[in-house]
């Protein structure tokens, strides 16, 4: 008789399982679906409208908590999936930017991130507000710089930098 109520207590409980998704499901769908996002954007290449996404990864996942069933981990799903694409949007409009100046010889400005380290035999730079070729318009990103020489220099500090630009320059495989 026991046993019947405990093989009664697990189909009751697996059906229950199936049935309902618990809130610890969001963050593991809106994890996948980012992923998802990037990989969709960086495929098709294309940036798209950021704040159009933006606010519809939000209703996305505030909808996400409103439901018990498989909406809830579908809608965590694409708000995720929204925000990747949003994400990896900024990425290729700011490469786009980039692209137009390879092979050819640029000026290129902007602040001191942090300090220089000295390693290798050359200064290591960060630099954040990039300016080409003396534009008004900035370029939302990091540049990564190794200079020969000793000198030091300090965050904050203005920098200009002349030379020619190689294909994947600001490209995340340009790293490697």
């Amino acid at each position: 008789m026991l046993v019947n109520r405990m093989r009664n207590l697990q189909t009751k409980t697996m059906k229950i399982s199936h049935k309902y998704f618990h809130f610890s499901i969001i963050p593991l769908g809106f994890c996948g679906g980012f992923i998802l996002g990037l990989v969709a954007l960086r495929i098709f290449d294309r940036p798209l409208p950021q704040l159009v996404f933006l606010l519809s990864a939000f209703a996305f996942y505030a909808l996400s908590f409103c439901f018990k069933n498989f909406l809830r981990l579908f809608c965590a799903v694409i708000a995720g999936f929204l925000l990747g694409i949003c994400r990896m949007s900024v990425v290729i409009s700011n490469q786009k930017i980039l692209a137009a100046y390879y092979d050819k010889e640029i000026t290129l400005s902007g602040t001191l991130a942090k300090d220089s380290e000295f390693k290798d035999g050359a200064n290591r730079l960060v630099i954040n507000d990039l300016y080409l070729n003396d534009s008004t318009k900035s370029v939302k990103c990091q540049v990564y710089v190794m200079l020969a020489g000793t000198e030091n220099y300090a965050r904050s500090d203005r920098i200009t930098l002349r030379g020619k630009l190689k294909s994947g320059f600001g490209d995340y495989d340009g790293f490697t």
